[in-house]
């Protein structure tokens, strides 16, 4: 080695030990500023989270929110399947028997595979009696009006059980033909089976199913049943209602009867405007509402995202009604509900009436309600597809969910009185304890209480209007790796450099 190369060497070292000393003392800053940044970066996926979740419409938050208040108010069931059908009369003994073979036993097998729900209702067009007064004797005395009464034998109570109703509705025009003798014997023979019934004043009943209970309240601007014309009343039941239920189901009857009455717009409905009836049911609480009364198919309307079925028809009335053209043309609507009232899906299936009024499976009822609902109500008609497939039209997110916000906020308002003293309403908490087993289908589970979007990316390669490190940056213990990792190997660099 000459002198000058040995110069060299004796310069090299010390200087190759001092750019180590400090190439250690800034990898080492160099490396907490990493950590330090590593820890930003993770914090900031959070705050991109907020970013993104908070750049999601109104509606969606409100519907997130809305579920969480819901499960806080009150025990959070399962969906519940309710089955609507039109009049319900089996035949009559009044005024001369007309009655169908086999005392009626098969009247409802050719449907049954219809009417299979977790509650299942309709509208019990004539009581169920052998005895009281004929109201058409005292109202032919007074009047030349012409008068019709029904009666159906008692034990035919045991068919519509056997058919699987759940409820029955005696709001109506005939449910008091034979006065208060026959509608004191109609309430005992359906409480003899076991089903419930609705219409009359004070009178609410409340079913429970999958955990879910569900409060029925029937009106008809009758004698003897719950007014339908006082607005201002019908609000304060339906609300009082919702306090002791997650679901209020509103049944009504009435309108004008036959083919002319098959469009519910345009018509002068006696005794009272049936839409604004329905919207002021809707606002008050009401989930679903539910009508009877003109004897034909009428639309289906949307208001708030809750569903309104005007009429869906005769039913099961043997040889008692008109049953030519519409008027033989009938459905069974089947309707999903979360338990805080949202609409899941809907189903209409067609039925027609043959053999004086046994109801069978077809006919052109879906053809006809998809009609009647786009003429009477456009843009806010519920959609129904050629399959009878329902689900609600697009009116807007900005208005999605805001009748479940409205109803939330009355069921927490009613929370804080009970908390200042009252007690809790009866049926609201008692008859959930017993939660029955969820549905095995999976389209009966509810959807995910939290928006998509608030999602964290497992994957790269989704970009995001803020840092990309908010959506491709790998879990906090892998960025720390890489980053020791990182550091060594720019020290192995660095030394073979130097």
């Amino acid at each position: 080695m000459t002198g000058k190369q040995q110069t060299r060497e004796n310069h090299a070292r010390p200087l190759t030990l001092l750019q180590t000393a400090l190439l250690f003392c800034g990898l080492g800053v160099t490396g907490v500023a990493l950590f330090l940044l590593a820890l930003g970066a993770d914090s900031g996926d959070e705050n991109t989270q907020e970013r993104v979740f908070s750049s999601e419409t109104n509606a969606q938050r409100n519907k997130t929110t809305t579920k969480r208040q819901v499960n806080q108010q009150r025990p959070t069931g399962n969906p519940v399947d309710i089955t609507w059908v039109g009049d319900l009369m089996i035949g009559s003994s009044t005024p001369s028997p007309l009655l169908p073979p086999d005392g009626g036993s098969r009247m409802f097998d050719n449907v049954k595979h219809l009417l299979k729900a977790d509650i299942l209702a309709g509208n019990l067009e004539g009581p169920l009696t052998d005895s009281g007064p004929n109201k058409c004797r005292r109202k032919q005395r007074s009047t030349k009006e012409k008068c019709f009464v029904f009666s159906q034998p008692p034990e035919y109570a045991k068919i519509y059980k056997q058919a699987g109703f759940s409820l029955l509705n005696l709001a109506n025009n005939h449910a008091h033909d034979r006065g208060d003798i026959g509608i004191e014997q109609t309430i005992e023979a359906l409480d003899n089976v076991g089903i419930s019934h609705t219409g009359l004043p004070n009178n609410a009943p409340i079913i429970e199913r999958n955990g879910t209970t569900t409060v029925f309240l029937g009106f008809s601007h009758y004698p003897a049943t719950n007014p339908i014309h006082d607005l201002a009343k019908v609000a304060d039941q339906i609300r009082k209602a919702d306090e002791k239920a997650d679901l209020v189901v509103v049944l009504f009857h009435g309108g004008t009867e036959g083919p002319e009455g098959s469009h519910i717009k345009g018509v002068r409905d006696p005794g009272t405007d049936f839409i604004r009836f329905a919207h002021r049911a809707v606002d008050a609480g009401a989930d679903l509402v539910l009508g009877s009364g003109p004897h034909v198919l009428r639309g289906i309307e949307v208001y708030q995202e809750r569903l309104i079925a005007y009429s869906l028809g005769n039913f099961a009335t043997y040889r008692q009604f008109n049953l030519f053209g519409v008027l033989g043309k009938s459905g069974v609507l089947q309707v999903r509900l979360a338990p805080d009232g949202t609409f899941l899906q809907g189903k209409f299936s067609p039925v027609e009436l043959l053999d004086f009024g046994v109801p069978i499976p077809g006919g052109p009822g879906t053809t006809i309600i998809r009609s009647l609902s786009q003429e009477d109500f456009s843009n806010k008609a519920a959609v129904i597809d050629k399959s009878g497939n329902i689900s609600l039209p697009s009116l807007g997110k900005e208005k999605s969910n805001q009748h479940s916000l409205q109803k939330v906020e009355r069921n927490r308002n009613s929370t804080a009185e009970n908390a200042d003293g009252t007690s809790a309403p009866s049926g609201k908490t008692d008859s959930k304890a017993e939660t029955s087993a969820s549905h095995t289908n999976p389209q009966k589970t509810l959807p995910a209480g939290r928006p998509q979007t608030r999602k964290v990316p497992d994957k790269q390669g989704t970009p995001t209007s803020t840092s990309p490190t908010s959506t491709s940056t790998p879990p906090k213990k892998f960025t720390l790796n890489q980053l020791i990792h990182k550091i060594l190997h720019q020290i192995e660099h660095l030394q073979t450099r130097f």
